[in-house]
């Protein structure tokens, strides 16, 4: 009625207005997702790093554990300390070490804070040139980071960061710890004292490490969470040690806690404790990694089931069909219904049944193997979301496995370190070389009690060999393991933007397999130059480019153990 009465003008205007109207209010019902989204998110890290037990402080260093007891995780474990502002303008390639153990030659330097850099060796000055980058956020990652993914920012707007800074700067508190090896050195004549290293350190958990078996839980009269409304757990355990003696766990009865971690922005906990006594995982004893609280109470920060790690599997398969099925299609069937077990799987293709105990007796000590590293989606009633329908992104990464001598029980087991070509997230996992406990085991962070996991461990000599030619040495696996660290430092820093996402550009699986190719091209070119002396090289690189390539490579009598 009111229509009618306007004039040809105004109904005109009158319908602009009606228009523009109905725009704005598409608009801003298209925009609203995106207002929230800039709100910022708290990170998974953020949560966690709240309660106290996940951080370093909470362990005063001068608490030691029973020698007889635990052990130390690395000749030298320490807590990184990213330079001040004013230090970062020098553009070189060291940060400050909390020197939390150190060799028994070493302990006047524990816990003090030193300068830790790398040897004046031009390889190594090389390597540091190729990573080295000035870091300036983009708006992407700067979204990214209001989104709940930890980025570099205390790196933001540096110039000339190396790979020790970016380790140290990776996540938002010095929190970072790490194993340096036994090739450190000490430069003790200036005024702090000098560490210097020629491998990159290496990501760990814990200060010290035992093997247990866990008896029973164990009340406490604490209030341990800082999270009032969630439930409050039994988070103290009676356990007993092995005893080297008798070779079993009939050892020292001890109290330790392995505290329950909070619930996240994923509405469950990375780990949990409980009824961990009755997990067939700890049939055969937990090693647990740590350090002792102010009460001299140790606690655990991650976990290590001894049955995983045991050269000795639980089932064998010979025959290459029967082996390339089992990879193929048994491996990763029927995932919910094994949650909570795990496996061991040594695949023989070459071998009859009866000349197996002699190939699981060829393992020794010092033996290495390429581990080919996978990881599923999160399911359950608190799912991950589907990336693509159907499909869960998953993860990716090559490790090395060593196999060494046990401390405790004085067996052969296996040692591996992932190398994790690993992009930003919520949960502060740093793009680097990683321990199994670290990685796996970490109640924080890790993805032992999340996940369904694959690890395949191939023994192949001609790979993990080193070859000397008259004095031209070459290491197909060192050079391996130096183009997954170029690629995992340019992660850290996303080559400079601060930040390395997923896409189809760019990924795990993609980069991981990008650093193997640039590692043959390597080796070509070394066989190349020595020429034909006494090796076919052509043939030794394609055997190379078949086991990057498929798992299932075995024709050549190499050995294959799957732990899942």
């Amino acid at each position: 009625m009111i229509f009618r009465g306007l004039s040809q003008k105004a109904r005109l205007l009158f319908t602009i207005f009606l228009t523009l109207v109905f725009i704005a209010v598409i608009a801003l019902w298209q925009l609203s997702p995106t207002q929230a989204q800039l709100v910022q998110k708290e990170s998974n890290y953020a949560i966690h790093i709240q309660q106290k037990f996940n951080q370093s402080a909470f362990y005063p260093i001068a608490q030691i554990p029973s020698t007889n007891l635990y052990k130390p995780i690395g000749d030298w474990v320490g807590r990184l300390i990213l330079p001040t502002k004013q230090q970062l303008q020098d553009g070189l390639d060291w940060v400050w070490m909390e020197v939390q153990y150190a060799p028994p030659t070493a302990q006047n330097l524990v816990g003090k804070i030193v300068r830790l850099e790398w040897k004046k060796n031009k390889n190594l000055l090389a390597l540091e040139r190729v990573v080295t980058r000035d870091i300036n956020f983009t708006p992407e990652v700067i979204k990214s980071q209001k989104q709940g993914n930890i980025h570099p920012f205390r790196l933001n707007g540096v110039r000339q960061v190396g790979i020790l800074r970016s380790l140290a700067g990776a996540n938002p508190d010095d929190e970072t710890i790490v194993v340096l090896d036994s090739t450190t050195i000490i430069d003790a004549n200036q005024e702090k004292s000098i560490l210097q290293i020629e491998r990159e350190p290496v990501l760990a958990t814990g200060r010290f490490y035992g093997l247990v078996k866990i008896i029973k839980p164990i009340k406490s009269q604490y209030n341990t969470s800082l999270f009032p409304n969630q439930k409050q757990f039994n988070d103290y355990f009676l356990v007993q040690h092995y005893n080297p003696n008798a070779n079993k766990f009939n050892g020292i009865e001890e109290t330790i806690r392995i505290p329950q971690q909070a619930i996240d922005s994923r509405n469950f906990t990375p780990s949990s404790s409980q009824q961990i006594e009755r997990s067939p995982a700890g049939d055969d004893g937990w090693y647990i990694y740590g350090a002792a609280d102010a009460k001299g109470v140790f606690t655990v920060r991650a976990l290590a089931p001894r049955s995983l790690l045991q050269i000795q599997p639980r089932q064998i398969i010979t025959g290459k069909e029967l082996g390339l099925n089992y990879i193929q299609d048994i491996n990763w069937q029927n995932t919910k219904n094994n949650k909570g077990k795990f496996n061991t799987v040594l695949l023989k293709p070459g071998e009859t049944q009866n000349s197996l105990n002699q190939s699981i007796s060829t393992w020794q000590e010092g033996n290495k193997a390429i581990v080919l590293h996978l990881f599923g989606g999160i399911g359950g009633r608190k799912a991950e979301p589907l990336g693509v329908p159907y499909t869960i992104t998953g993860h990716f990464a090559f490790g090395i496995t060593e196999v060494v001598r046990d401390e405790f029980t004085k067996e052969l087991r296996f040692e591996t370190k992932y190398h994790q070509i690993y992009a930003h997230n919520p949960d502060g996992i740093i793009a680097g070389t990683h321990t199994w406990a670290d990685y796996m085991g970490n109640l924080q962070r890790g993805w032992l009690a999340t996940r369904p996991v694959s690890d395949i461990l191939i023994e192949f000599d001609p790979v993990t060999q080193d070859y000397d030619f008259d004095g031209v040495k070459l290491s197909p696996l060192k050079e391996f393991q130096q183009q997954l660290q170029i690629t995992m430092a340019r992660y850290r820093v996303g080559d400079g933007t601060g930040g390395a996402m997923v896409s189809p550009a760019t990924s795990c699986v993609q980069d991981a397999s990008q650093a193997l190719y640039a590692a043959i091209l390597t080796q070509v070119a070394g066989y190349q130059a020595v020429g034909t002396l006494h090796l076919n090289s052509r043939a030794l690189v394609q055997d190379e480019v078949a086991i990057a390539r498929r798992a299932t490579a075995t024709s050549i009598n190499s050995k294959i153990q799957i732990l899942n």
